[in-house]
């Protein structure tokens, strides 16, 4: 029977791969890996966000990436903004330590390819006066 080694899921004889993650089936797995003691390793924030939806967006970039992360909100539930004037951040996207530098790249790459503020309105800036 082949198995895949990246759902390490059994498969029906005659197929060649995955139907959940499309890797190619081997014909034994090997061995599983040791599970990782994160206990010690420290996390580090690497993106503050101004409001949750940026927060999940990095969160969710990094995730692609393969880098697990944690989202630290800022805000109190029961008071649905207050904090937020007081703090103009949301909150922050943390990664553990020896991800941090390959997460901040990731998240400024990003972030450079997203436009910061909309397109300027038909005619601002091509030296017409409006008045």
């Amino acid at each position: 029977m082949p198995f895949c080694p990246t759902c390490r899921t059994e498969h029906a004889p005659g197929a060649e791969s995955c139907a959940d993650c499309g890797s190619a089936l081997v014909a034994a797995l090997p061995p599983a890996p040791e599970p990782q003691d994160l206990a010690d390793e420290d996390l580090v924030p690497v993106y503050e966000a101004y409001d949750q939806l940026s927060a999940v967006t990095a969160a969710s970039l990094l995730e692609s990436e393969g880098i697990e992360s944690v989202t630290q909100s800022r805000q109190m539930p029961m008071y649905d903004g207050v904090a937020l004037m007081q703090n103009p951040v949301w909150g922050t996207v943390m990664v553990l330590a020896r991800d941090a530098d390959r997460a901040r790249g990731i998240i400024e790459g990003f972030m450079a390819a997203t436009p910061e503020s909309e397109p300027a309105a038909p005619g601002a800036g091509d030296g017409v006066d409006a008045g």
